[in-house]
């Protein structure tokens, strides 16, 4: 699972993944998860794509990075995400 974070204007603000989730409970393990705000936690600079990117390319770089989801944007707007098993 995936949540993108975006602005009224369009504009990526960040992400939020499973990975993130499971990296604050595990820093966290003291804390009351509940009081913690995405903003501690989401990912500010997630790995982006041109929605002009030929699939295979996108598909590549997932598998390199061993990563099953890639944000597709231009200049901080959001237009989609792309996950891997839309190609397989």
């Amino acid at each position: 699972p995936i949540l993108a974070l975006v602005q009224q204007n369009g504009k990526l603000v960040g992400i939020v993944t499973d990975g993130d989730l499971r990296r604050a409970w595990t820093r966290n393990l003291d804390k009351d998860l509940e009081k913690l705000k995405i903003g501690e936690i989401m990912t500010v600079s997630p790995r982006c794509i041109s929605p002009e990117m030929p699939i295979a390319e996108a598909e590549k770089i997932m598998m390199q990075m061993k990563i099953t989801s890639l944000i597709v944007a231009d200049q901080d707007t959001l237009h989609g995400i792309l996950q891997l098993y839309h190609i397989q």
